[in-house]
């Protein structure tokens, strides 16, 4: 997992602070990397975000799910590199068809766990 954000350059440590996730052992989740796009100097929906992803998870576009909140920068970002895209969103909330919608991550990895 790769956790991808539009931040200030803090959500690493934010994340770890939080015992969230973290690179590596720790309290949180371990997790392979963390991008904020301060660090990367570009934002979502740009790709490179996402093709430093697959880079760090040693995956091709279509072994990835993208899970995001914002059709711009998440599923726009990630479907325009071929990335599966899970759109956490309300019930009704969405109605565009080029990717799924979820209600929240719990139901993201019920969905992933019955495709698998």
């Amino acid at each position: 997992m790769v956790i991808v954000s539009d931040s200030d350059g803090t959500v690493a440590d934010q994340l770890r602070q939080a015992e969230l996730a973290q690179v590596g052992p720790g309290d949180g989740v371990e997790v392979r990397g963390i991008l904020d796009s301060t660090h990367v100097g570009a934002q979502k929906p740009h790709p490179r975000l996402f093709q430093l992803a697959l880079h760090m998870l040693g995956a091709f576009p279509e072994q990835a799910v993208m899970i995001g909140d914002s059709v711009r920068c998440d599923m726009l970002g990630a479907m325009g590199l071929g990335i599966r895209a899970l759109h956490v969103t309300p019930p009704g909330g969405c109605f565009d068809p080029r990717h799924d919608d979820v209600a929240d991550l719990t139901a993201a990895t019920a969905l992933l766990t019955s495709h698998a």
